[in-house]
């Protein structure tokens, strides 16, 4: 399944590509709607990144975690 919706054969999901699996499902968003979700999904990410690591006793405020950039596209390799 994920092969077929990875058309570029990239190994990730871009926002094209979760944009076209939408729209084929009768979701209807826009490129911006997706970029947004992908936003907030690499926040998320981040958040629990910290907070693992405050727990791990990694982080400092010397070395904070920096927020990526606005994410492109999604890592969904199994």
């Amino acid at each position: 399944m994920f092969r077929i919706l990875d058309t570029d054969g990239g190994g990730t999901l871009d926002c094209g590509e979760i944009t076209a699996l939408f729209k084929e499902n009768g979701i209807h968003m826009s490129p911006e709607q997706v970029a947004n979700m992908f936003e907030e999904a690499q926040r998320n990410e981040n958040v629990a990144s910290q907070r693992k690591s405050m727990l791990d006793g990694v982080y400092s405020r010397q070395n904070p975690i920096a927020c990526a950039k606005r994410p492109t596209e999604l890592n969904l390799k199994m």
